[in-house]
């Protein structure tokens, strides 16, 4: 992949998982795209990062147990998957490409996330 492709897009992602979360939380699949996020949406969503670093939002699980928004996304490199075990129902939202040159540089696959289970 060229290098570059890795900064293109993501205020396109961020306006649209914004628009789709609307005001749930929205849990990042890791610290990067979760700044890319924070940034885009200037700070307006909860974005908690890491789908593996639930053990550190105790205070902020009651936000998260009534519904969130969480993806993943594949590139040269594949991130994740959400892990589904986390949540007792899991829907598959959309999908989201990201194009440059014409060709898809990044899909993100967005997902309505509810009743999170625990550790």
């Amino acid at each position: 992949m060229e290098p570059t492709n890795r900064f293109y897009g993501w205020k396109e992602f961020a306006q649209e998982i914004e628009n789709i979360a609307d005001i749930r939380p929205i849990i990042a699949i890791d610290y990067q795209s979760a700044s890319a996020i924070l940034y885009y949406t200037r700070m307006r969503q909860k974005v908690y990062a890491g789908t593996n670093h639930f053990k550190y939002w105790e205070t902020y699980l009651g936000e998260i147990k009534g519904g969130c928004v969480a993806y993943d996304y594949s590139t040269d490199v594949v991130s994740g998957p959400v892990d589904k075990r986390r949540f007792k129902k899991i829907f598959a939202k959309q999908t989201f490409e990201i194009k440059r040159n014409s060709g898809v540089i990044r899909r993100f696959n967005i997902y309505d996330c509810v009743d999170f289970s625990g550790f």
